[in-house]
């Protein structure tokens, strides 16, 4: 089987979980004997940190001009594909002209532009999306509710191919064994520090000011925060007005010292009104750390903690929540590992490949 995988989300992010995703199917893409893989990407993607894991041979890669890149990432992908072969976008890119044979997949992480943008941005990543959908011969989603939302925005796919295949885990979370948990030496400071962990952006339906408030009324945990952008001047001001001292921002860390931030932490926080997947969750449950997150999307889907969910954006079902962890720790740990043992990428590139094979016969 030909296959060429679009990879522009390496050139629109330094990480996150679309690139964690795509490195993910790339790596093992690279692995097999009976498939040839080419690959479009600019020079930016040597920027992307899961792109710098990537051992590509150079031969196997078109690189795209780079001038105007906000531009074209909107647009077809202008290089020639051969017929008789599978393209895959990691975001929403077609390929240019009709290929005899050549059959388009889209895998669909989220809606949230649909949800909760409103300006020119939705409007032209819509139509992106749209028009991406069209021309696809299959259409993965990340989660059944990902599906759900698909068949809400874009009910004329219906009757396309459609697969739902949970992301993975890496093999870089896990629980480290009892004595094992050393701190690199820039974080010895946290040896004696109780704190709650947040990943990843802090947009507005991530609801990040509702973590901020939980912490403060949890006088003896401190907040470590993690990836997204660098801290904005309103969040700093946030902090500094209701934490102080109890605070700590770290921009995008090594998954071998996300570990360590997992293993060590009393809970994550994860307040966000909404997921395509949510895949900070499973990482933390690998790892051991409990989570306190609503009762919304994907979340209860990949968690399945049922009651162990805040069902309203509330301290008291947050401080409540935080009490049951700390009465039931071991067994909420217990039963956080053995779900997001049911996640893995082996298993995400394995059903993946198996939909290839079905829309290119």
């Amino acid at each position: 089987m030909n296959v060429f995988y679009d990879n522009i989300i390496f050139s629109l992010q330094r990480s996150g979980g679309i690139s964690c995703y795509w490195y993910e199917l790339t790596k093992r893409m690279l692995q097999l004997p009976d498939c040839f893989v080419r690959f479009y990407e600019t020079k930016y993607s040597e920027k992307n940190l899961f792109r710098s894991l990537l051992k590509i041979d150079r031969t196997q890669v078109v690189t795209e001009p780079t001038a105007l890149l906000g531009l074209f990432r909107y647009l077809p992908v202008r290089n020639t594909i051969p017929e008789n072969c599978l393209f895959h976008s990691s975001y929403y890119r077609v390929p240019s002209g009709a290929k005899i044979n050549t059959k388009q997949i889209v895998t669909l992480h989220d809606f949230v532009y649909e949800k909760f943008k409103s300006n020119l941005k939705k409007a032209v990543h819509k139509f992106q999306k749209k028009n991406a959908l069209n021309d696809a011969d299959g259409i993965i989603c990340v989660s059944e509710n990902t599906k759900s939302d698909l068949l809400h925005y874009y009910p004329q796919f219906e009757t396309k191919k459609i697969k739902v295949i949970h992301n993975g885990i890496s093999e870089k979370y896990f629980k480290i064994s009892e004595g094992g948990l050393n701190l690199p030496d820039e974080w010895r400071w946290l040896d004696d520090k109780k704190y709650a962990l947040f990943i990843g952006d802090r947009s507005s339906y991530k609801n990040f000011p509702f973590a901020v408030d939980l912490i403060r009324e949890i006088k003896d945990l401190d907040l470590i925060i993690v990836g997204g952008k660098e801290l904005s001047s309103t969040e700093k001001k946030l902090l500094e007005l209701k934490l102080r001292n109890k605070s700590h921002y770290y921009g995008n860390v090594t998954m071998e010292n996300l570990n360590i931030l997992y293993n060590k932490a009393e809970c994550l926080i994860y307040p966000s009104f909404y997921e395509g997947f949510g895949i900070p969750l499973i990482e933390a449950m690998k790892c051991g750390c409990p989570v306190i997150a609503l009762n919304a999307s994907s979340i209860p889907e990949v968690t399945n903690l049922g009651s162990g969910l805040m069902n309203s954006l509330t301290l008291e079902e947050g401080m409540q929540i935080y009490s049951n962890i700390n009465l039931r720790r071991d067994e909420l740990v217990s039963s956080g590992m053995k779900r997001a043992g049911e996640f893995s990428w082996d298993k995400c590139f394995q059903q993946t490949l198996d939909f290839y094979y079905e829309i290119m016969t």
